[in-house]
């Protein structure tokens, strides 16, 4: 870790908490305003981030989208530095894809250290991937490199996503599927994610997952302010 001198005194570079977005942006979530409020809970959770006053962590957002082209729409990078701008719907669901650049992101040393806090990866989802291979993909990110060791989250939206498949890439007995039914409370689940994620850097260990800070009694209710 590197230390940064002021008058005398040395600050502890701070230690990279690394925030993977993983989000579905193909044709279905056009529909039904899926579009605008995911891109509102997004940017609301950067500012979130943004106004942390912190000094031994650094919380960094990237964000993939898969439609039927997949990118990296937000370079991993702290959140006071990111100028977000919205999303698009288009295309199929090829979430294999976005897996494997996940994956790589995670695995390369020059944008998550080795010395940065367990990564959080969330995937965001209103339908099924349809990409061939997606279940390899899928295994693979689940059980194989650093990626198997992050904290996965998943949001289901509505009731044509794929939630049996949400709950493969959380690979953990303790952990359910977040669920909303309709865009209105997509809002709910990032502020959610926010909060927790909070909680994390300003623990005395962040490398704590977070079902070690919260036991959701009901995970798939998420009805709270």
């Amino acid at each position: 870790m590197e230390n940064k001198e002021f008058d005398g005194f040395v600050m502890p570079e701070a230690r990279k908490l690394p925030v993977f977005l993983l989000l579905d942006v193909s044709t279905s979530m056009g529909r039904d305003s899926k579009m605008d409020e995911l891109n509102r809970s997004v940017r609301e959770m950067i500012d979130t981030f943004r106004k942390e006053q912190l000094v031994q962590v650094e919380i960094c957002v990237s964000i993939i989208t898969f439609g039927t082209e997949v990118k990296v729409h937000t370079e991993l990078a702290p959140a006071k530095d990111i100028n977000y701008t919205d999303m698009t719907a288009k295309g199929m669901t090829y979430m294999g894809r976005a897996l494997d650049v996940a994956y790589d992101m995670i695995e390369d040393r020059t944008k998550v250290p080795k010395n940065a806090y367990r990564p959080i990866v969330v995937l965001v989802s209103d339908g099924a991937p349809n990409d061939d291979h997606w279940e390899d993909k899928l295994i693979k990110f689940t059980t194989t490199g650093r990626s198997s060791k992050c904290d996965r989250w998943s949001l289901a939206i509505g009731k044509d996503a794929d939630v049996s498949m949400m709950k493969r890439f959380l690979d953990h007995p303790e952990k359910e599927v977040c669920f909303v039914e309709d865009a209105a409370n997509i809002h709910k689940f990032f502020r959610f994610l926010s909060s927790t994620t909070i909680q994390r850097s300003k623990s005395a260990n962040p490398n704590q997952v977070i079902n070690e800070f919260f036991t959701m009694q009901d995970p798939i209710d998420l009805d709270f302010n």
